[in-house]
């Protein structure tokens, strides 16, 4: 046995994903990433991102609804998600219709689910939200 290769630890935790970048995916800046990763560090925004990648296309009342969250608060982080370029809407009449538009977001959310299922199956989002602090 080779005494070299036999006192190199190995490497723990999971190893982190690779991710295929699709020929058509935009060129972003360190800036723009971190910008990004700011958003998705809101706990309102990340829901919001959550819901949408687990149920498509969505209003922004039915959104409300999931979240219990008051409409003025959910239209104001859909329009912040939508100048980051991570969501797209649709008018329909009255209503608009929200999307995940980002395949880098939908690929580390996707890839974030199917690790946490390995650990724990069939656990809710919810679980994974921490509680709301009192002011």
């Amino acid at each position: 046995m080779n005494p070299i290769t036999a006192s190199t630890p190995k490497p723990r935790g999971p190893r982190l994903p690779a991710f295929v970048v699709p020929a058509q995916a935009p060129t972003r800046s360190l800036r723009e990433l971190a910008q990004i990763f700011k958003l998705l560090a809101d706990e309102s925004r990340l829901r919001l991102v959550l819901a949408l990648a687990e149920e498509g296309e969505m209003n922004v009342s039915t959104l409300c609804g999931m979240l219990h969250t008051k409409q003025p608060a959910v239209s104001h982080h859909l329009k912040l998600l939508n100048l980051s370029g991570l969501v797209e809407f649709r008018r329909d009449g009255k209503h608009n219709y929200y999307r995940l538009e980002s395949e880098l977001v939908a690929g580390l959310l996707q890839y974030l689910s199917s690790e946490t299922a390995h650990d724990c199956p069939a656990a809710p989002v919810d679980q994974f939200v921490l509680p709301r602090r009192r002011k």
